[in-house]
């Protein structure tokens, strides 16, 4: 009965022993971290430190020569379309002008009409491209409600849309301002015909601004003689406003327009958001220090 028990004990040990040696090099489990997948975006950004800019500039030149009243603007003084007087000129002797600047000055009406003509043609394709887009959007906006589109793409056709309508405001500019310049050029060219109908022009030139924006930079403030095409002052509407950013050639090819474009640190609360509009076809060296 001894004997027995002895080997039940002797048995009962060997398995404590064993179960010891099993237990202790059993393999750990590694501690994961389970959540559900989902399907969403994969967002690839390159960030670059970038600088705003005014999106059309324009630059009021004398279109006749004379003498040039004291441009009492400042920059930044704010102007207004069709009632700011931006410069006045009171032209010299018109009898001192020979046939050549009469030609000359021809030719500047010829070229302003030209340019009247295709700045209408610009604001009539900007007009069309913005009914397409917001035609777009709408069609898009019905889309999303019924979840056939994502977010991400809805927000595409937003940003087109307002690319679109930035288009049509900047190309309504262009056209008011080649207006504008048909109307120095045909005055430039009344103050060459002296026997015709000199005696019925004002004898000062007045030109006031044909949009409403800011001052930029006055070229030419103090008085005196001005000849045909001198750069007097600087303009352009400052709520129209483009970023220009540089970026390293391997990342610009990857750059696509009419891509997102996430503005920070601009002086406010939260970010910005913004679309490509344009893609320089060239490339330039610039040195780090």
């Amino acid at each position: 009965m001894k004997k027995w028990l002895r080997r039940i004990s002797l048995l009962v040990v060997l398995l404590i022993l064993g179960g010891l040696l099993v237990y202790g090099f059993w393999p750990v489990p590694i501690q994961v971290d389970l959540v559900q997948a989902e399907r969403g975006t994969f967002l690839v950004t390159v960030n670059e430190d970038g600088k705003t800019r005014i999106r059309e500039k324009y630059v009021l030149s004398a279109p006749v020569s004379g003498n040039l009243f004291r441009i009492e603007l400042q920059e930044g003084d704010s102007i207004k379309a069709n009632q700011t007087v931006l410069a006045r000129i009171e032209p010299g002797d018109p009898t001192l002008l020979d046939a050549r600047a009469e030609a000359e000055a021809e030719a500047r009406v010829r070229a302003a009409e030209a340019t009247v003509k295709q700045a209408e043609a610009a604001l009539q394709r900007a007009t069309e491209a913005h009914e397409l887009a917001e035609h777009d959007y709408q069609r898009a906006l019905k889309l999303l409600q019924m979840k056939t589109i994502t977010e991400s793409e809805f927000d595409e056709y937003e940003h087109h849309k307002g690319m679109a309508k930035a288009d049509v405001q900047s190309a309504g500019f262009a056209l008011a301002v080649a207006n504008f310049e048909l109307e120095l050029a045909k005055a430039a060219l009344i103050s060459t015909r002296p026997n015709s109908s000199s005696d019925k022009l004002p004898r000062t030139l007045t030109m006031t601004s044909p949009i409403n924006g800011q001052v930029l930079r006055v070229l030419h403030e103090n008085a005196g003689v001005v000849t045909p095409g001198t750069p007097l002052l600087e303009f352009g509407d400052p709520h129209d406003l483009e970023l220009e950013i540089d970026v390293l050639s391997t990342d610009a090819v990857k750059i696509q327009p009419g891509a997102k474009v996430f503005i920070e640190h601009w002086g406010g609360a939260g970010e910005l958001e913004a679309t490509v509009r344009l893609v320089e076809p060239s490339a330039f060296l610039k040195v780090s220090a």
